[in-house]
């Protein structure tokens, strides 16, 4: 419950819903079982109400996918999603199956899905907790979680995350605006941000985020400080 309070409104939102929802059914049903001792009729449709909830999850975090995003630079998850639906599969169809020709290995069928499925979500869920606006009830402040170099001031983070969210090659007039900064004090951090490798200037007075800037929004530590 607490799981589904928190993540409902989520980039992935109805996903996790229904994945909270997995949880709880199938909670109920080894709990049933454990008290019970035998599967009653009752346990039967609680598993096979599991097997469709994890199903429709699976309908739905394609559904959720922007138009394209498989074959797009900006979408990271190319790698980790298939463990996902493998995931998904294995226990939807692979549960059944076994519970029809090989009862005993039932559980380590759900075990195997659920290891799946927890790495396919993982890497998503954790990128977008970061990049959403709600991340405030995960985190009092996110930017405290990042571990800054020596040269940075708090002015860095805020530029780096107008680069990070827009995606977009900006002057510094524009990052300004939207931090409510004055263009000098922008100007003259980004130069600085751009000799640590953190942004890049794609023209004169143009500038877009880095791969290293990327990495350090993410939480990745900063390696290789200058002086």
């Amino acid at each position: 419950m607490l799981s589904w309070t928190v993540l409902r409104d989520s980039p992935f939102g109805t996903t996790l819903k229904l994945v909270a929802l997995v949880m709880s059914v199938v909670t109920a049903y080894h709990g049933g079982l454990l008290v019970v001792g035998s599967e009653t009729l009752l346990l039967q449709w609680l598993l096979v109400l599991g097997y469709v909830l994890v199903l429709l999850a699976l309908v739905a975090v394609v559904a959720e996918l922007p138009d394209g995003a498989w074959n797009t630079q900006d979408f990271r998850h190319q790698y980790v999603f298939p463990a996902l639906v493998l995931g998904a599969v294995l226990y939807a169809v692979g549960g059944p199956l076994s519970e029809l020709f090989f009862p005993r290995a039932l559980h380590w069928v759900h075990g195997i899905a659920s290891l799946f499925a927890i790495a396919g979500m993982y890497s998503p869920v954790q990128d977008d907790l970061q990049n959403g606006p709600w991340n405030d009830l995960l985190l009092s402040d996110a930017v405290k979680g990042r571990q800054k170099a020596t040269w940075m001031v708090p002015l860095d983070d805020e530029i780096l995350e107008v680069l990070y969210s827009t995606r977009l090659v900006l002057t510094p007039a524009v990052i300004a605006y939207n931090i409510e900064y004055s263009r000098e004090e922008v100007n003259r951090r980004l130069r600085r941000l751009e000799s640590e490798g953190m942004v890049e200037r794609v023209q004169r007075g143009k500038y877009q985020l880095s791969e290293r800037g990327k990495r350090y929004v993410d939480g990745h530590p900063v390696s290789g400080e200058s002086n």
